[in-house]
């Protein structure tokens, strides 16, 4: 799983607003998950990746290649 997540790069919970939108994405999930609403968790989940996948997109069309800082542990 840790490997999977490096692949991804570095967080998009730096950028501007984006750790309160994704608190806000997650609570989303979690009220579908409550609810027991399968459908409607995995709209969520997958509007809550899309929605990191376009800050990502955005910064490498940018050029903005942040280095992740990754622990020895997690290689």
């Amino acid at each position: 799983m840790q490997k999977a997540l490096m692949t991804l790069g570095p967080t998009t919970l730096t950028e501007p607003d984006r750790a309160q939108k994704a608190v806000e994405e997650h609570f989303g999930v979690l009220d579908a998950i409550k609810a027991r609403d399968g459908s409607l968790a995995e709209a969520a989940m997958r509007a809550h990746i899309k929605a990191a996948q376009r800050v990502r997109v955005r910064d490498l069309r940018a050029g903005s290649h942040k280095t992740p800082n990754f622990d020895g542990d997690l290689l």
